[in-house]
């Protein structure tokens, strides 16, 4: 990719990620070389208190995009704006959030994985096949123990994303999987 188309690129997946974030509805599609990659999530809190960590997928071949997953028990997926490309998660960074009432900070952990592969198609919606499971456990009154691990996504919970994303906001402007 030559550096200006480079830099063009960067600059819309920054404007999309902004927006996918600042609300749960789909951007308008701004570029062919960006498509939207869908992943469910399960966030669990059985303490009373915050969760620990943040956590972010690793792909390779490795792009600008981050596949960031915060903790949330109102949301039941993340949407990240994606280069066109076939990629593969490769490893879950894990990142301390500070919380006075959590475990004590401990420096990122990387954990290798083999959790398949997507491929982004330009203006389309993928949902990758995996739903990124967290749990907030407490151990004691003043302790947690936040924990992670991918599940297979079954058929039925397939279905019932595709019709929840499709009621968000702009979701005409994509295209989605059959």
């Amino acid at each position: 990719m030559k550096p200006k188309k480079a830099q063009t690129m960067v600059m819309i997946m920054v404007c999309i990620a902004t927006l996918i974030s600042c609300s749960q509805k789909f951007p308008k599609p701004l570029s062919n070389e960006v498509g939207i990659l869908v992943i469910a999530t399960k966030s669990t809190n059985e303490s009373k208190h915050n969760f620990a960590y943040k956590y972010e997928l690793t792909h390779l071949p490795e792009t600008s995009a981050e596949i960031k997953i915060l903790p949330s028990v109102t949301s039941d997926f993340t949407m990240i704006a994606f280069p066109v490309g076939k990629y593969w998660i490769n490893g879950v960074k894990t990142m301390p959030v500070h919380s006075g009432t959590t475990i004590p900070m401990s420096a990122m952990q990387d954990h290798a994985i083999n959790a398949g592969s997507f491929e982004i198609k330009p203006n389309h919606i993928t949902l990758f096949n995996n739903k990124f499971i967290i749990l907030n456990k407490k151990i004691t009154d003043m302790q947690t123990r936040q924990s992670w691990k991918l599940e297979s996504l079954l058929v039925r919970e397939k279905l019932d994303l595709l019709n929840e994303l499709k009621k968000l906001e702009n979701s005409e402007l994509w295209n989605f999987p059959d």
